[in-house]
């Protein structure tokens, strides 16, 4: 399950949700636990929204270790896998506006020219 959303204050701060959750399943000979990861995200823009800063906190909850167990007979395992997921990040991201096309993309070419290139000579 992936559940996203965002919350904005004002214009002020705006804040992003992204939670992901994967049930227990079974993998092969593995029965594998259910888990799951929480990120948040605040954004700020400014100048005239040209300069957009977030600050992203990755698996704050510290959630995100996998982990399961095998019954086979002869073969009985349990395992812990514990990832290093928690991440803080500082993004900054800046619109610098539209290109101007070149100016030699919108001259037109005179009548004799034309006639030309249509001809051939």
């Amino acid at each position: 399950m992936y559940l996203y959303d965002e919350f904005r204050f004002k214009k002020i701060i705006a804040m992003e949700l992204t939670y992901t959750y994967t049930s227990p399943a079974v993998d092969g000979i593995f029965v594998t636990k259910p888990f799951s990861f929480l990120s948040v995200v605040l954004k700020k823009t400014f100048f005239k929204d040209h300069l957009i800063c977030r600050v992203i906190a990755t698996d704050i909850l510290q959630s995100y270790n996998q982990s399961g167990k095998s019954n086979v007979p002869g073969y009985d395992v349990t395992y812990l896998s514990k990832f290093s997921s928690q991440a803080y990040i500082l993004s900054l991201n800046y619109k610098f506006g539209k290109l101007k096309p070149a100016g030699n993309r919108d001259k037109s070419v005179g009548n004799e020219e034309i006639n030309r290139i249509k001809t051939g000579k």
